[in-house]
């Protein structure tokens, strides 16, 4: 009975899986990121991202070839960006909110932060 059901299951989470992965339309047309990835912001032709400490700014003006175009590094991991030009706020481990100064996308520069006692899990400015 046991291995009965066992099978049973398999079988539901093998048909529900890939039926979920055949309902998406989506294609890969560019590669920009070979690491883990909390947050993304795109404004216009560039995109702002999130990967471990590092905030990146990439020129997405050709979607088939994102370049990173600039990059700064933080204390601690990040996890929601929000940008309203000429600053980009970012959470950092959901305990502070760095100001990063990005009029020149070549070099973002931090220029303040605020840190809570309390859990931040998005930002909007």
């Amino acid at each position: 009975m046991k291995k009965t059901m066992f099978v049973l299951i398999l079988i539901f989470l093998a048909t529900t899986t890939a039926y979920a992965l055949e309902s998406f339309d989506e294609v890969c047309i560019g590669r920009a990121l070979g690491g883990s990835c909390y947050a993304i912001y795109t404004v216009d032709s560039y995109c702002y991202v999130g990967g471990g400490a590092r905030f990146m700014i990439f020129d997405v003006s050709t979607p088939s070839s994102p370049v990173e175009i600039g990059h700064t590094y933080l204390d601690g991991v990040i996890r929601d960006i929000f940008v309203s030009y000429p600053y980009a706020y970012v959470n950092e481990n959901r305990d502070r909110v760095v100001i990063i100064d990005i009029s020149d996308p070549t070099r973002p520069i931090g220029v303040g932060y605020f840190e809570s006692d309390n859990t931040i899990f998005e930002v909007y400015v």
